[in-house]
């Protein structure tokens, strides 16, 4: 809570000694000094008031109605002037204005508001609104659970919603759908796992007659769904980011913008040998460096590494199989669609999928909009605001990336593109750059900070970051002797810290309202400010049903019915097609894989043929070894030890053909541990 300043009185200054030097202190003379220049002016006032009374002043006194009367309101004004001009001050002068400094009595709000230049753009309370200059650059919410961060990320979003602003919205929670949709906003919603909501157009978003451009899109979806690079060795990550390029290179070609996530999978079971990958690099020519032709060892390791990635796309497959609109990014940032923001949603049930759809979306817009098409796009534009308001932002950050998102802070204010995410803690920066000096590169292109009640692990950051400031301390002292009472004055400078430990006793929610510390870019002031809590929207919706009476409509509103879509299983044939064309019905042996987030994985395999020798129980066991494989590949990081479980579930598997390859799978696995 906002703590109130602890005032001194001293007779005069030469008690001064008396009092530390960091205690706000006045003295009673001055008070007395102005209270005599309120008395003798409220006096001259009232000889004035008097003559026109034809009464001659001293003759007034003696009447003692008039006596009382001028006695009493005398005082009243010459205690104006006794309070109000003489200011208590410490014996500590601040050396430099524009150093940080810490604020959290009942001067803060003054003082910050006093270095906040006009003109105003964002109101966070009644007390507190921040300059336009502060509200174009990027902001960062910090806090642990319970801290105010949603308190607080509600005004945010209130502000857009106030500025006809489009807008791409994170909902971990569920909560900003239907508080978008209470104030009447025209919305879509992100969310495979439920109805109601709209899927995403990949192919139209990827595919462009620019080859570069589409390049550039590409590189995004895919870092989205199969993750960032690795630390260490990365020949099977590489690989397989090659393998999943190249087949999407090949939809564009033959399809165009027409395809989707199945799609991918399709192009993707289709492929068995290593002369199968190889042919690829005719779509993407690196491709052809990676995988040896008769490299038919290295088949297990590249379907083991793809394999994370697929199941993803499969998952969301089974959700939008059946969807005939989908919504295109690019169209949506351009203002083509009805929607003036898109909200995106996750779930833990989901998470692995919901990541990376969040993280696909974000990617593929900041793209987009760093554009110069963009650019010249946005000046054509009456009201340019483009906001991302970004919840629980390490929940998909792994997925980003991060140096292209830092460009919003920079190129995108061009736009008007405006950014606001929220952590838990500023060391999860760490979580998704994964190096101490990229996590400080991308903390420190957010100018403006919202500090909530903060995590242990971050009050040791936070010590840099509030910094110091010096000041001028002057001390007096005071020697008694025969003559009387004699006092010496001395200056020095000295270094005074902002301790954390103080905001983090200081901030958080009380029974109204939350504490919470801002600064803002330009402004040398922590400020702890108090946000109340109120009804999400409460004054827009007050405002629209107003506008709606005054035309005689009535104001409508939508809800969202949280409803979970029904998962159905898309099988696909894993046998490729050159196989299907050449063998005939008797001598056909396939394989399907299916896979549901809602019922786990499972694998289903189809009756085998006369030729086989495999009996019942075989097959049972390579489906448990399969569903085992399948499952642990989960893990994107595709560590050698999970290899050798696939090497053998595809050595099962693998369907007849004219390889006359024999080695063992120790064989292989000693191949594959070479490649590592």
């Amino acid at each position: 809570m906002i703590t109130k300043r602890k005032i001194l009185y001293a007779r005069s200054r030469k008690t001064d000694y008396q009092i530390s030097n960091e205690d706000y202190r006045t003295y009673l003379d001055q008070h007395f000094f102005w209270f005599i220049v309120g008395f003798a002016f409220s006096t001259f006032l009232f000889f004035l008031f008097f003559k026109a009374q034809d009464y001659e002043f001293r003759e007034a006194l003696k009447i003692k109605d008039k006596l009382t009367f001028y006695i009493i309101v005398s005082t009243m004004i010459a205690s104006y002037p006794a309070i109000k001009f003489v200011k208590p001050f410490q014996r500590l002068k601040i050396k430099d204005l524009n150093s940080p400094r810490l604020v959290y009595d009942e001067t803060a709000l003054e003082q910050f508001n006093s270095y906040e230049p006009s003109p105003k753009a964002l109101q966070l309370t009644d007390q507190v609104q921040l300059s336009k200059r502060a509200v174009e650059v990027a902001t960062l919410i910090t806090g642990e659970q319970g801290s105010g961060k949603t308190v607080t990320l509600d005004r945010y979003h209130e502000a857009s919603i106030q500025a006809s602003s489009y807008s791409i919205v994170h909902d971990p929670k569920g909560d900003y759908t239907d508080k978008y949709l209470s104030v009447g906003e025209k919305i879509a919603v992100i969310a495979p796992w439920l109805e109601q909501t709209k899927a995403i157009d990949f192919g139209g978003m990827i595919f462009n007659k620019d080859k570069n451009k589409q390049d550039a899109i590409l590189n995004l979806f895919i870092v989205s769904f199969h993750g960032t690079k690795p630390d260490g060795d990365s020949y099977w990550y590489e690989t397989s980011y090659a393998v999943i390029k190249a087949i999407c290179l090949k939809l564009c070609k033959e399809k165009e913008k027409n395809w989707q996530e199945l799609d991918i999978c399709q192009e993707f079971y289709s492929k068995q040998t290593a002369e199968d990958f190889h042919n690829l690099k005719e779509f993407y020519p690196p491709l052809g460096n990676l995988i040896s032709k008769d490299g038919n060892n290295m088949v297990d390791g590249i379907i083991g590494s793809c394999v994370p990635t697929i199941i993803k796309w499969q998952s969301i497959s089974n959700f939008w199989h059946d969807e005939k609109s989908r919504l295109n990014i690019k169209d949506f940032l351009y203002r083509k669609t009805k929607y003036k923001h898109i909200i995106i949603r996750n779930d833990a049930t989901y998470e692995s999928i919901a990541s990376s759809v969040v993280a696909c979306f974000v990617n593929v817009a900041t793209a987009f909009l760093l554009d110069s098409e963009y650019l010249n796009f946005s000046k054509t534009l009456k009201n340019r605001e483009f906001r991302f308001l970004l919840d629980e932002f390490n929940s998909f950050a792994k997925f980003l990336d991060i140096p292209k998102f830092n460009g919003l802070n920079d190129l995108g204010r061009q736009a008007g593109i405006r950014l606001v995410i929220c952590l838990q803690r500023r060391t999860q920066a760490l979580h998704f750059t994964k190096n101490k000096d990229l996590a400080n590169d991308f903390l420190s292109t957010f100018p403006n900070l919202v500090i909530c009640r903060m995590a242990t692990d971050d009050v040791k950051d936070y010590e840099n970051i509030l910094g110091s400031y010096k000041v001028i301390e002057t001390s007096q002292s005071a020697n008694f002797n025969k003559d009387g009472q004699s006092s010496s004055e001395r200056t020095q400078e000295r270094d005074i810290k902002n301790d954390p430990l103080i905001l983090k006793n200081i901030l958080g929610p009380d029974k109204t309202g939350v504490f919470v510390c801002i600064k803002t870019v330009q402004n040398p002031i922590f400020t702890v400010v108090k946000i109340p809590f109120k009804k999400f929207g409460k004054e827009i919706i007050a405002q629209r049903q107003a506008q709606c009476k005054a035309i005689n409509k009535k104001f409508i509103t939508n809800t969202f019915k949280q409803k979970n879509k029904e998962s159905k299983e898309i099988v696909i044939n894993t046998a490729s097609k050159e196989i299907e064309q050449s063998q005939t019905l008797q001598e056909k042996d396939g394989f399907q894989f299916s896979v549901d987030f809602e019922e786990n994985l499972t694998t289903k395999l189809e009756q085998p043929s006369a030729e086989s020798s495999s009996s019942k129980e075989e097959c049972n066991e390579i489906a448990k070894i399969g569903l085992e494989a399948l499952t642990s590949l989960a893990d994107p990081s595709h560590a050698i030890g999970l290899l050798n479980t696939t090497v053998e579930v595809l050595e099962a598997i693998e369907p007849p053909t004219k390889n006359t390859n024999t080695l063992t799978t120790e064989e292989k696995l000693k191949k594959l541990k070479g490649r590592k």
